[in-house]
């Protein structure tokens, strides 16, 4: 009689940390699925910020592209009396600024 209820006993303690056990994999089952929500949604802002990071650069490369075919384009126009003969002045000096001394 005693051995039964010894049996009883053990029988009951390991239903106790069968629960125990079911109870700690349970939370530990949530955490891991927040912890793959929160890192599924840094994922997504991460994808947000590099898709933006990209067309700014883009548009920034359209930027510069369209300044430069812009200046290739102006540049013949821009080249008046002016600057030509500031060139021509800087030109002059600098082949004569050895004779001096």
């Amino acid at each position: 009689m005693e051995r039964a209820i010894e049996e009883a006993r053990r029988a009951e303690k390991m239903r106790q940390e069968a629960r125990r056990q079911i109870e700690m994999a349970q939370v530990d089952f949530e955490k891991a699925k927040n912890i793959r929500k929160e890192a599924k949604a840094e994922l997504e802002k991460a994808h947000v910020v590099r898709e933006e990071a990209i067309k700014r650069i883009n548009a920034t490369m359209l930027e510069i592209t369209c300044h430069s075919c812009k200046d290739l384009f102006q540049l013949p126009v821009m080249a008046d009396e002016s600057t030509s003969s500031l060139v021509t002045c800087y030109v002059s000096s600098a082949t004569t600024e050895g004779e001096a001394e």
